[in-house]
């Protein structure tokens, strides 16, 4: 993992700007990649969006878990809220030791689905989820 995280590094190095692209990360390994090295992406979520999309897109990424992480710490938020903030943020431990849930299909359907869902629970905290204000 740590030669894939160097690499990943040199990546972003070569593109410090704008990164390699959004879903470009494997076509730019695959081009400067040095034999023995494996053909994979970096592990770490917060790598492979500052290689793929610059320092623009890791912020945003940044500023989401910050948004998550202070709407989890909020007095009662709704319960879906909660749930669903949870899930991010066990989402996001496992995404800084592993590329899944960044580039893999699957992996970022889940990971969009819980931040939609979390969204829409989050909007709905406006109101007391009990009933009433």
């Amino acid at each position: 993992r740590g030669a894939l995280n160097r690499a990943g590094g040199v990546l972003w190095r070569a593109h410090p700007l704008t990164g390699v692209g959004a879903g470009a990360y494997m076509v730019a390994a695959a081009r400067s990649a040095q034999p023995p090295q494996p053909l994979e992406p970096a592990h770490n979520l917060l790598l492979l969006a500052l290689a793929e999309l610059g320092p623009v897109g890791a912020g945003l990424l940044i500023a989401l878990i910050g948004v998550v992480g202070w709407q989890i710490v909020r007095q009662r938020p709704h319960p879906g809220a909660a749930l669903f903030g949870a899930a991010l943020v066990g989402v996001l431990v496992a995404a800084q030791f592993d590329h899944f849930w960044w580039t893999l299909g699957p992996g970022r359907d889940a990971f969009w689905l819980a931040v939609g869902l979390w969204q829409v629970y989050t909007k709905q905290d406006g109101q007391d989820w009990h009933g009433g204000r």
